[in-house]
């Protein structure tokens, strides 16, 4: 294991350890409800866009761990999606990082009361990161105005809209893009841009943090497209897994495409010198299969 390898693990312990301290337990809320909401935010996962947040810190000049509040906002925004993707009415998924999806066991009305309650502590965090940092009042503005962006009409929600409304194995390559990048891609861009934002970044640095972030995004989901053919023993996507990019366009040029995405990603770092150590190896984390 590299240093930087093992300064990822380490970072990702400390983001479990903080979202633990984070997240409501029952001596604050209703017990069944603490359970929903620590059985979706506390699971197992990569942590992928919590370590953007402390790399997007590192890369102008901050201790990464000074962000670690709006780091856990951005993971439970990612899991209140995840929470309400889940539902039988939306993705209708049973499983989620191989455990009971929290609607299966917490039940539909208590597992929709967590989601919204994750989003609101997501905004709580941001602000009381901004508080510490003594942020001005615009940098703190502007940094809830990112993850609001993030998370609405035009974001996540229309991405979530898109993939309910138009969904077909056989959809053009440009509308599965479209749905991936408003509920996967915008989330990784304001993974960066809500510290960026917090910590007053250059605006060439936010600019630079924005493209690395969208390509980013864009290949991981791409990659996830690319497994799920590989998943599939008769190379077609099975129901409830929505738009496969990888499908539409077939496996090698997604293949190229994700590569391409990659190498973009690395030369938007360019700027930051040597500063770019997280994000450059959060990259290399990002392999088609």
């Amino acid at each position: 294991m590299t240093n930087i390898q093992a300064e990822l693990k380490a970072l990702r312990q400390q983001v479990d350890d903080a979202l633990a301290a984070a997240v409501p337990g029952a001596s604050d809320v209703p017990e069944s409800l603490a359970g929903a909401l620590r059985h979706g935010a506390l699971g197992a996962g990569k942590r992928l866009r919590p370590l953007l947040a402390l790399g997007a810190a590192e890369a102008i000049g901050e201790v990464p761990l000074r962000v670690m509040k709006t780091a856990c906002a951005v993971e439970l925004v990612h899991t209140s999606s995840l929470v309400l993707d889940d539902l039988p009415c939306m993705d209708a998924h049973e499983e989620r990082r191989g455990m009971p999806a929290v609607h299966r066991v917490f039940g539909e009305s208590t597992a929709i009361l967590s989601a919204v309650a994750l989003l609101a502590r997501a905004f709580e965090l941001v602000a009381q990161n901004a508080s510490e940092l003594s942020c001005s009042r615009q940098a703190a503005a502007w940094a809830v105005e990112e993850l609001a962006r993030c998370v609405g009409a035009s974001g996540m929600c229309a991405g979530q809209q898109l993939d309910l409304v138009a969904r077909s194995d056989t959809a053009p390559p440009a509308s599965i893009e479209e749905v991936h990048l408003r509920k996967t891609g915008v989330l990784f861009e304001a993974a960066v841009a809500v510290p960026a934002l917090l910590l007053s970044a250059e605006p060439s640095r936010l600019l630079a943090l924005r493209s690395y972030a969208s390509c980013l995004g864009q290949a991981f989901q791409l990659c996830d497209d690319i497994a799920d053919l590989q998943e599939d023993a008769q190379g077609t996507v099975g129901a409830g897994k929505g738009f496969n990019l990888a499908l539409a366009v077939g496996r090698a040029p997604a293949r190229a495409r994700v590569a391409a995405l990659l190498d973009r990603a690395r030369a938007d770092l360019a700027c930051f010198d040597r500063r770019n150590r997280i994000l450059g190896a959060i990259v290399d984390l990002v392999k088609a299969p």
